[in-house]
């Protein structure tokens, strides 16, 4: 009898953390669609600051819900997913600001002309001065992103799934 009370709580235990780990993905996952769409809407690329209060105004309006979102976090896998276009500086790089958010927000991907970059390395600094400002690429391409994404992921796991099994 003892040894079946010890195999369900540790079976309980082990689903518990499974349920934590699940429950968290899927935040980060709403965190970061939400973070999407509020930068594939906007009218201009918007600062972390600026990010983090719409999602924080939508969520209260529209689900009475007081949150503190975390934008740096949702750039950060934005980022990660290869989705996101970091622009410059808030003013210092003029009209090309507006010209590449134009050229990003039309044709999905950023402008040439050095003033906004897809995001691909390194990571969304977090310092608030509101100077670097984010989009995103349209839809159509994030999803080809998202598909070669998972698809790379997949491969890998299958890989790494084949090396153990030809190990042992």
């Amino acid at each position: 009898m003892s040894d079946l009370l010890r195999e369900r709580t540790i079976a309980s235990q082990e689903g518990a953390i499974e349920y934590l780990s699940a429950s968290a993905s899927l935040q980060q996952f709403k965190q970061c669609a939400l973070a999407y769409t509020l930068l594939a809407i906007a009218d201009e690329p918007l600062t972390e600051e600026q990010l983090a209060t719409q999602a924080e105004q939508l969520l209260k309006q529209r689900l009475n819900l007081v949150v503190r979102f975390d934008a740096a976090e949702a750039l950060s896998e934005l980022e990660r997913f290869g989705v996101l276009i970091e622009h410059g500086s808030n003013g210092a790089d003029g009209p090309d600001t507006d010209a590449a958010w134009s050229t990003a927000s039309s044709s999905g991907s950023a402008s040439t002309n050095g003033s906004a970059s897809r995001s691909g390395s390194g990571s969304i600094s977090s310092d608030g001065d509101g100077g670097t400002r984010y989009s995103v690429v349209s839809g159509e391409e994030a999803k080809v992103t998202l598909e070669t994404h998972w698809a790379n992921l997949l491969s890998t796991r299958v890989a790494q799934i084949m090396d153990a099994f030809d190990e042992s």
